[in-house]
């Protein structure tokens, strides 16, 4: 039997079970997914770099034949993770979404627990875009200057570790019952000062899922925007042009002035010539529209997910805020037509 007859028939033995994936296989196979696309870019660079200036091109045979074995690994990968997406509602309303595939949707699937997350905000924490005032990773030192600040502040409950645990989880606003899990955790099943400290280091978002909605998702959306019923594409074009309309008016000023004192900043850069003119950079902007976009599909997934799940809607989040706010919209295509 020829290779690629026995890969095809692979692919449809795969696809035949792939939608009985548990949510952590079908997360391995995401990152598996990315990792390849990752591998398959790199080898087309190396052919090209063998073969520029050549008259004639230089046998690349080998690696040709790795680029496209890792192509077809790729392809099959995308073909299960659709068939495992498929299998739930809100995976085909996902991938009924201009910008959202196969991957993508599986990937949003395999990342949210509908059970844990009763509220779109959470997703949004999880995935790292809530906003500048809770999405900040304190890191060791910052985690005990901060259990420092808050043990001056408690003054007799301090050596109250529940006491000081109730103060972090207001400080730095984290759900109490989150921080105390990890805390017990670290702390061998007892809460103590030293749990509570490596508790609040810890990253407070996931970064495969932040890299999933930020950059997958949201360059998808930026790509889409001129697309006919690219939903989200075009709520992006709309931010980002309000942003520079606001950035002009010199409405970010004292963001800018924050982020000169906060951050060090080549003076050569675009960057640091926009931002001493009170002013955010172009990049800045694309980033903010961009997550914008990807916070209302999130709300949105949230959405469809629960009401699937529970059998009524949310509550809604009616602002989406993070340098301006949006007005809540139910989502579009929905209910299905199936």
């Amino acid at each position: 039997m020829e290779p690629l007859s026995l890969l095809a028939r692979l692919s449809k033995d795969v696809r035949l079970t792939s939608r009985e994936l548990s949510r952590d296989e079908a997360r391995g196979l995401v990152d598996m997914y990315y990792k390849l696309q990752h591998q398959r870019i790199a080898l087309a660079g190396q052919i090209r770099a063998i073969n520029q200036g050549a008259d004639e091109p230089e046998t690349t045979n080998v690696l040709s034949f790795f680029q496209s074995q890792v192509e077809t690994l790729e392809n099959q990968i995308r073909g299960a993770l659709g068939e495992y997406a498929q299998k739930f509602v809100a995976g085909r309303w996902a991938q009924s979404i201009v910008g959202i595939g196969p991957v993508i949707s599986a990937g949003l699937l395999c990342h949210i627990d509908i059970e844990r997350a009763k509220h779109a905000g959470q997703v949004w924490r999880y995935a790292g875009i809530a906003g500048p005032d809770v999405d900040v990773w304190l890191g060791q030192d910052g985690a005990k200057k901060l259990v420092a600040e808050l043990e001056e502040m408690a003054g007799d409950d301090a050596s109250d570790p529940e006491f000081l645990l109730n103060l972090a989880a207001a400080k730095t606003k984290r759900r109490v019952e989150t921080l105390r899990g990890w805390a017990t955790k670290y702390g061998k099943n007892k809460l103590t000062r030293t749990g509570i400290i490596n508790a609040l280091a810890r990253r407070p978002w996931n970064a495969d899922f932040k890299t999933l909605v930020t950059y997958k998702l949201g360059e998808s959306f930026v790509k889409q925007q001129n697309r006919e019923g690219a939903y989200y594409g075009q709520l992006y074009a709309r931010r980002k042009a309000a942003y520079m309309v606001a950035n002009d008016e010199g409405r970010f000023a004292e963001r800018a002035a924050q982020i000169l004192r906060t951050k060090n900043y080549s003076k050569d850069t675009d960057a640091y010539a926009a931002l001493s003119k009170g002013k955010l950079p172009q990049a800045q902007l694309h980033a903010m529209a961009r997550r914008i976009a990807a916070k209302m599909l999130l709300a949105h997934f949230h959405h469809v997910l629960y009401e699937t799940h529970y059998g009524h809607a949310p509550e809604k989040p009616w602002i989406i805020e993070h340098g301006g706010h949006v007005d809540y919209e139910a989502p579009p295509n929905w209910p299905m037509v199936e």
